[in-house]
């Protein structure tokens, strides 16, 4: 069922008063969630380099929680 001229598309609830539907170019935040998600990443990866730069060169006392970070790192990254 394709919308033509004659019958404009509709959604499933009239919209509120005062408010014009956009169904050709509609509002989206994808845009801006990409870029957050992009300078979290950013962020994420820089503080475990710092961390993990600390605790091996510095203070040379690492433990399970420090490969568990980094695989969580890994994993992060591979997602975006």
């Amino acid at each position: 069922m394709s919308a033509s001229p004659a019958s404009p598309m509709v959604g499933a609830l009239p919209p509120p008063p005062g408010v014009t539907p956009n169904f050709t170019d509609p509002y989206s935040i994808g845009e801006g969630l990409k870029a957050a998600g992009t300078v979290f990443v950013i962020l994420t990866t820089l503080s475990t380099a710092v961390r993990l730069h600390t605790k091996f060169s510095i203070i040379k006392a690492h433990g399970w929680e420090d490969y568990t970070m980094v695989i969580a790192v890994v994993e992060q990254n591979t997602i975006e």
